[in-house]
């Protein structure tokens, strides 16, 4: 569990952020628009640093402490320095006040498990296992058997510091930063395109959503996409809308979607649509086509360096993926059918009627939109319950958007339909049912409703995630304890050797191992040529030349007919290999984890 101090220092440089980004920050307004602008700014800055320091090679835990210690006190200095006035009560109705009440709620609540020991999948694989292979080398470097260690990795900058200082908790609340981030995004772009009032109700129809929810807790990163994707719209709109310097603000729209599509390649969708919505209002309107460059520059410019990155180190600027036109160091046409199975096996359809009726199967087949079957993957009520009656209320800039929305969603659609990485529309599809709550009659008022209702049901949902962290807080168990509920293989850290080199079969979650390993299964690198292997004997010669000393294999994900996992039944049938210092590991095979000595 992340301590208290730990806790305040990082929200602290989380919105001390905001303070360089000031600097592209609109001058106009002091407010909670100025800051989300500011702070999401901000931490582009931070994290386009942060790859300019890995590239050079100058990775260290003092430079960032140095750099988190510098943001937290700019965060102390942010009021101050942004002119801030003593804050005034917000004039909302009785329906808003509640309204408000749940987001704080669902806030408070989804901060729990943000704090707690990191336990997420992808997190432990690589969201925050590269961060910390990248700071034992001093810097960015060719990881052979992690392929998503190539992906965009700008998120995955902000969580750098975390792991530098040996706290891992502290990665997930940058990422529950960023739910609020989002949250506020889209209350404000609900505001600008249907009034103030639906300000509230815009932030709580996309923080009340469960797969947002749960996303808060963990070590992700599409809550960072979500936010820069919703800003990036905002200032967009309000380019669009005259009102500011309209210079300044697609200046900063583009850098926002820039930002977005270096934290993720999906986004990279979000640049070519919000180009393309510019340009024909740009066409339209009579203007110069030329400011779509003040979009469209910035945006490529604070991405490119994460593609650059990948083209210098595989020869492929979207590794692993266009395998077929692009190629890639260590990677192969197997991973690439992996990879695209994969991405195609979630959903619950692709046919014309699953695209209609994808707000419900949103809502009542969450699980086929997420890994595991969890309530978790699920968008929630209101987009099925009021993106009818909001269509009907569409105008002028909502219009456009709710097109944009449904493009993105098209393309989502085509490509893999996981639901996470549906959260950037879905902070913008928030903001388009606010089209039923906007004006003060009974279909506003049922709609309003509709939300308390959801909201309620979700701050519940909010609770029930945050259970399993109170007994962390009264000490029933210890943090290992909580890991080893969630990581079945976590009770190896204390039993390795520590001069052991760990092969890892069906376990990827390496990020809390003190020894160095590698990820072992056919399909996830091309490290160990099982294909010339043809007996056990060959595969644990090769391994033992290579110095590898343990093989670790988690029977509960292990796939069954792999190849390298048959070779090594046979290798224990036939007695070649033994449990790691002789022990007898029949008390830990309920957890389904097995240490095999290579001899």
């Amino acid at each position: 569990m992340i301590t208290l101090p730990a806790l305040v220092i990082t929200l602290l440089a989380c919105a001390g952020a905001a303070v360089p980004g000031l600097l592209l920050a609109p001058r106009e307004g002091v407010g909670l628009r100025r800051f989300c602008y500011a702070c999401a700014c901000g931490l582009g800055f931070v994290s386009l640093l942060l790859f300019a320091l890995g590239t050079l090679q100058l990775w260290s835990e003092g430079a960032f402490r140095l750099i988190v210690f510098a943001l937290a006190a700019c965060g102390l200095l942010y009021p101050w320095l942004a002119g801030l006035q003593p804050p005034r009560l917000p004039r909302w109705s009785f329906p808003g006040w509640l309204a408000a009440i749940l987001l704080v709620a669902l806030f408070a609540l989804t901060l729990l498990p943000a704090a707690a020991p990191v336990t997420d999948w992808d997190g432990l694989s690589y969201h925050l296992a590269v961060p910390r292979l990248y700071l034992q080398h001093g810097g960015f470097y060719w990881i052979p058997f992690i392929h998503h260690s190539n992906f965009p990795f700008a998120a995955e900058m902000l969580f750098a510091p975390a792991v530098a200082a040996g706290v891992p908790p502290a990665a997930k609340v940058v990422h529950w930063f960023h739910y609020l981030l989002a949250s506020a995004g889209a209350g404000l772009l609900a505001g600008r395109l249907f009034g103030k009032q639906c300000g509230i109700w815009g932030a709580l129809a996309f923080a009340l959503m469960p797969v947002a929810l749960w996303e808060a807790g963990v070590a992700y990163i599409d809550l960072a996409t979500a936010a820069y994707t919703v800003l990036s719209c905002l200032a967009l709109v309000e380019a669009m809308d005259g009102e500011g310097d309209r210079r300044r603000l697609l200046l900063l729209a583009g850098s926002l979607a820039g930002m977005a599509a270096g934290a993720k390649t999906f986004s990279l969708v979000w640049i070519v649509l919000g180009a393309v919505w510019l340009g024909l209002w740009l066409w339209r309107e009579h203007r110069k086509v030329k400011e779509l460059t003040l979009f469209l520059i910035p945006s490529v410019a604070v991405c490119c360096p994460w593609y650059l990155k990948s083209l210098v180190l595989t020869g492929n600027p979207f590794y692993p993926f266009l395998f077929s036109v692009f190629g890639g160091k260590g990677w192969d046409e197997a991973g690439a059918e992996m990879y695209r199975q994969a991405f195609t096996g979630f959903g619950a359809g692709r046919s014309a009627a699953d695209f209609l009726l994808l707000p419900w199967n949103l809502l009542a087949q969450g699980h086929r939109f997420i890994d595991g079957d969890f309530l978790f993957g699920s968008a929630g009520p209101v987009l099925a319950a009021l993106l009818p009656a909001a269509a009907i209320r569409l105008r002028g800039r909502a219009t456009a958007l709710a097109a944009i929305v449904l493009a993105h969603t098209l393309i989502w659609f085509g490509l893999s339909q996981q639901t996470r990485y549906l959260l950037p529309v879905l902070t913008l599809a928030s903001v388009i049912v606010c089209a039923a709550v906007a004006k003060e009659d009974l279909l506003a008022r049922t709609g309003k409703l509709a939300l308390l209702l959801a909201g309620g049901m979700s701050v519940y949902l909010a609770y029930a995630l945050a259970v399993p962290v109170f007994t962390l807080l009264t000490r029933e168990i210890t943090p290992d304890s909580y890991i080893q509920r969630y990581v079945n293989s976590h009770w190896v850290v204390d039993y390795l050797p520590s001069d052991a080199r760990v092969l890892l079969y069906g376990e990827t979650r390496g990020f809390y191992l003190k020894q160095e390993y590698l990820w072992a299964d056919i399909g996830l690198s091309t490290v160990i040529p099982y294909s010339s292997f043809r007996s056990p004997d060959e595969m644990l010669r090769w391994m033992k030349d290579h110095g590898w000393t343990v093989a670790l294999i988690n029977r509960r994900f292990a796939a069954k007919d792999s190849p390298a996992v048959r070779l090594w039944n046979h290798a224990i049938e036939q007695g070649l290999v033994r449990p790691l210092g002789g022990a007898d590991f029949s008390s830990r095979m309920a957890a389904g984890v097995e240490l095999w000595e290579i001899p």
